[in-house]
């Protein structure tokens, strides 16, 4: 929707103005440069945004206000980079149980210790597969 001009000032209505604004933190955001929050209160400030929303803005997605992964994702994923990695992983677990079941009918394993690596591997791609998914919610840019 274009800008209308009342007097010398250019007008936009509030949903446009907030589009615009978000884009364009979109695009400065691409630099990935830290802020200094005083920068952003006057940004905020200067937009006509209430300190008090600035404020609660902050909380809710500051740097507290992240999900942090849990331990059982951290520890699923560490060491792994990016989300190609990860499912390379997780298709190598679940590609090493028929490779277990030839070791076993071939005698290399006893029915009981098979039954061991299988469980082992199946639980190590199932876990990696659903920390893989929870990463995916919350984006792989911001691991922690």
């Amino acid at each position: 929707m274009p800008a209308r001009k009342h007097g010398e000032v250019e007008l936009v209505q509030p949903s446009v103005a907030h589009d615009v604004l978000l884009r364009a933190a979109k695009v400065d955001a691409a630099s990935e440069a830290p802020y200094q929050v005083e920068h952003l209160r006057a940004a905020a400030s200067e937009a006509g945004i209430s300190a008090e929303a600035f404020e609660q803005a902050l909380r809710d997605g500051g740097p507290s206000g992240r999900p942090v992964a849990p331990f059982w994702v951290r520890m699923c994923l560490s060491g792994v980079p990016t989300r190609n990695a990860a499912m390379a992983f997780y298709y190598g677990f679940l590609g090493s149980i028929p490779v277990a079941i030839g070791l076993a009918i071939a005698g290399f394993l006893t029915p009981v210790s098979m039954a061991a690596v299988g469980v082992a591997l199946a639980f190590a791609g199932w876990s990696t597969g659903e920390a893989v998914r929870w990463q995916d919610r919350i984006g792989w840019q911001r691991r922690t």
